[in-house]
């Protein structure tokens, strides 16, 4: 990572009373280069917790050691539908290592068929009988990691909105999984970090979130032509 790609602090969170926390599949790429370097770049900056988007090679108990040592607090990682399915226990082993609270699947996964595909198509792709197959996994998998002391929680995207009638994906999901064991914004902690820094936390259907975002686009559409921001 370049120096100078970086701004020599974050002065818009200073006050804050949540500490600034980074997915690390936002520096991917540096990380895969120098992660040590990279990793005392970001602590300067200001960061201080982190999320895993894979281990780089490394043991988690290296990985860990490495982290601690900068001054990070370890709180959360992710993994994919089929790691998951795969090879769960590890996944878990792994996370108690590292002394995580939660571990997020960062990506469904399919049926055969459609494995065969690539990631984007596949995403694309998916049908209710895939996103059955996901509550299913995430029912199961979620159990144990409660049993481990941990928390699970899914990451979406936008296909999870893709309707199959008049339900989407994520109506699926939301039916289909124990909320106790498949959960994110209603963990009291969570929903309290959020509160304290000014979010507003409205129930609603996807269908109601869809027709928020059209009407917010709508609104900011000059900012976003002037910007030059592409909108999907």
């Amino acid at each position: 990572m370049a120096a100078g790609s970086m701004m020599p602090s974050l002065s818009f969170a200073a006050g804050s009373k949540v500490p600034l926390g980074i997915q690390l599949w936002t520096v991917k790429s540096e990380a895969q280069k120098d992660l040590e370097g990279t990793m005392k770049q970001l602590f300067a900056l200001g960061f201080r917790e982190i999320e895993f988007a894979g281990y780089y090679g490394r043991s988690a108990a290296d990985l860990g050691k490495l982290m601690k040592g900068i001054g990070f607090t370890l709180v959360s990682t992710h993994a994919g539908a089929d790691d998951i399915a795969a090879k769960g226990d590890q996944i878990i082993a792994d996370a108690k290592t590292l002394g995580l609270k939660y571990i997020i699947c960062s990506s469904p996964m399919s049926d055969a068929a459609k494995a065969k595909l690539e990631w984007a198509k596949k995403m694309d792709a998916l049908d209710e009988g895939d996103w059955k197959l996901n509550a299913d996994l995430f029912n199961k998998f979620g159990k144990s990691v409660k049993a481990a002391g941990m928390q699970f929680g899914y990451h979406n995207h936008h296909v999870e909105f893709k309707k199959f009638g008049e339900h989407s994906g994520f109506d699926t999901l939301f039916a289909s999984t124990d909320a106790e064991l498949v959960k994110i914004v209603d963990m009291p902690d969570v929903r309290k970090n959020l509160t304290e820094q000014g979010a507003d936390m409205q129930g609603g259907t996807p269908d109601d979130f869809g027709a928020f975002m059209r009407n917010e686009s709508a609104r900011w559409s000059v900012v976003v032509k002037q910007a030059g921001i592409k909108q999907e």
